[in-house]
């Protein structure tokens, strides 16, 4: 459970069953992050290496805001490339044996980030899985890893159905108050 607390873990589970990710490094300092920011090119994504869906992510155009940025943060955060493509959700509930038992999507009319900097924008859940994703998602999030769980996981999507990893995270229900 974990290793999917924080994105960066994730990220090594999908790119080591062999689905490409975004190139980017978990930073420490406004300098790590400088250097990795100039390597990739702007813009680039900075996201909170443990958390769950886009909360605390930011596009970042240029060091100037990159420099003005880190100062805020307390934790390690994730830089990555920026990737223009739209984002599919692939969320669901395992039973105690890790089995997917629901699974569903969000289709956003914008993106993750502008949803979460308060954009107004709509969304709305789908069950229809885009084959690759699920080929993809299913995998990562049954066994062990998410058993008893609800996930969600992010990828981009692009031609020919392809799917690249964003991030994957659970959680386990609240304790029962009865």
């Amino acid at each position: 459970m974990d290793r999917l607390k924080k994105k960066s873990m994730m990220k090594r589970i999908f790119q080591d069953a062999g689905l490409s990710a975004a190139q980017g490094a978990v930073v420490s300092t406004v300098q790590e992050a400088l250097r990795l920011a100039e390597e990739l090119g702007y813009p680039v994504i900075l996201k909170p290496d443990e958390g769950v869906g886009a909360g605390g992510t930011h596009r970042v155009d240029s060091p100037s805001r990159l420099e003005a940025l880190f100062p805020e943060f307390r934790q390690d955060y994730l830089l990555e490339e920026f990737i223009d493509a739209p984002i599919v959700t692939y969320d669901g509930l395992t039973d105690r044996e890790g089995n997917v038992v629901f699974e569903n999507r969000l289709v956003y009319g914008e993106g993750l980030i502008e949803y979460a900097q308060g954009t107004d924008t709509f969304f709305f859940v789908s069950r229809r899985i885009p084959s690759a994703c699920g080929r993809w998602g299913r995998p990562s999030c049954s066994g062990s890893r998410c058993a008893g769980n609800f996930f969600t996981s992010s990828f981009s999507t692009g031609a020919a159905s392809t799917c690249r990893s964003r991030s994957t995270a659970a959680r386990r229900e609240a304790p029962s108050s009865t």
